[in-house]
Order: structure tokens, then sequence, then C-alpha cells
């Protein structure tokens, strides 16, 4: 490799450790000139809030052939910072139109219909859609988010969920999660009760979308968290696996579409 492209390797890798560091990392990627680079960058300023210079390197990166779905991402992202609902969860939406197996960005819809307020997307949204496109992947959506949550009434909830569990009651103990997110959307272990209750009762998408959405709240790590992810790594697998050999199976099949009159 040649020693010119060293510091855009490092800055990839590494990223910016601090300001100044912020600073270089910056001029780097400016510099480098692919759309890589130009994606990094757009990613890494809407974190840090500066949306305009965001929205321009992700326009960048698309002009330098970026993946489209990687651009949408980044600029959902910037807005999602910037509490910029409408926008945030149009572009999740969008990436969840052209890539229905897209599990980031059905968490980070899920998140902004948790965060964003009441009439912040109603306005502008048709959240009955949005609500529908996570149903229709097994996330289990509250009707109204909690604000502020009541972690007493969940922790309860958790408890009476993982003591069904116990007794083989997995309707009840469903029942029971469910109420404990509905108190507070965040409870780390009411998404992982549910997700159990779901792979208990073999429904692969709701125990997919509740172990996402319990990750995505960043538990303490932990025996537990460290299966859930083998679970998800395991079930990623396995239809990677089926949507090879539907791909196999497609390109082996005769045309059997009907063929027009000269």
């Amino acid at each position: 490799m040649p020693l010119a492209a060293w510091p855009v390797v490092v800055a990839l890798l590494l990223g910016p450790p601090d300001a100044e560091g912020w600073r270089s990392h910056v001029a780097t990627l400016s510099a480098a000139g692919d759309a890589e680079s130009a994606l990094r960058l757009a990613s890494g300023l809407g974190r840090r809030g500066e949306t305009a210079e965001a929205r321009r390197f992700a326009t960048i990166a698309r002009e330098r052939g970026a993946h489209p779905i990687r651009v949408t991402l980044a600029l959902a992202e910037a807005a999602l910072r910037a509490e910029d609902w409408p926008v945030a969860a149009s572009g999740y939406y969008e990436v969840l139109q052209a890539a229905p197996e897209h599990g980031y960005a059905a968490v980070q819809l899920w998140h902004c219909l948790r965060m964003a307020p009441p009439l912040a997307l109603s306005r502008e949204l048709d959240v009955a859609r949005l609500r529908g496109v996570l149903d229709a992947r097994g996330f289990y959506v509250p009707e109204v988010f909690q604000y502020p949550p009541d972690l007493q009434a969940a922790a309860m909830r958790v408890s009476e969920g993982f003591a069904a569990i116990t007794r083989n009651e997995y309707d009840a103990a469903r029942r029971a999660f469910r109420a404990a997110i509905d108190a507070a959307p965040s409870f780390h272990d009411a998404w992982r009760g549910l997700g159990m209750v779901e792979a208990a009762r073999g429904n692969a998408a709701g125990t997919r979308s509740a172990y996402l959405v319990f990750l995505a709240l960043e538990p303490p790590e932990s025996i537990e968290t460290r299966r859930i992810r083998r679970v998800l790594s395991d079930d990623a697998r396995r239809r990677g696996l089926a949507a090879e050999k539907e791909k196999a199976s497609a390109r082996r099949s005769p045309d059997s579409s009907p063929r027009s009159s000269p």
C-alpha cells in the first residue's frame, strides 16, 4: 500500500480521538476523494450535530457512487441527531422499502416513534403506515409511549413475565412484558423477556425484533447479551443461506413466463 494512503486508513479505522484529532480527521478524509471517506465524514458530522456539513458530504458521497442506502442512512442519522423527526423517520422508512430486512433501520425507525413528540411526526407523515412497517417485521410498538417512564410498574410487570415463563404460560408472559414496555419503553429486561417469549412461541420475527431493540438500548454487557448476539447472528446466517438457496433455485428454474406472439 502506498505510504500516502496510510493516513486515510488510520482515520477510517480509529476515528477522531479528540477535538484536535477530529479536525485532522476531517482534513484527511476530505482530501481522500473517495465515496467511503465522504460517507464516514457525513456520519461523523451528523453524530456531532453538524447537520448541514453532514448533508453536504452525504451528497458528495452519492456523487462519488456510494450505495444509495448508505447515503440515506447517513442523512437519516444526521436528522435524528438534530431531532428533525420527520426527515429521520422518512429516511429509515425509505431504507426499509429498499431493504426490508435492514434491522438497524427498523430499530432506528422505532426509536423515532419513541422519542418524537406526538405531533412532530403526525403533521407531516402517516404514522399509522410507519407503525405498520414495524408491525409487519414483528416489532411491538406501544400505542402511546409513556413519558416519563414508570420504572416501578415496568419492573413489576417484568417480574410477572419471567414468573409466567417458568410456568410455561407464554401468553401471560407476553402480556406482562408488553405492559412493561408500555410503562417504560426503554426497560432492557422487558425486551429481553419479550424476545424469550416470542422464541418459545416460534415467532422468529418477533424474537429478532425484540432482541434488536434490547441490544440497541445498550444494556450492560453480560452472559445474556452475548447469548442474544449469538441468537441474532445465527438467525442472520440462516436467513442469508435461505436467500441464497432461493436465488440459486430461481436461476435453475426454466423461464415459464408466456412468450408473446410475433
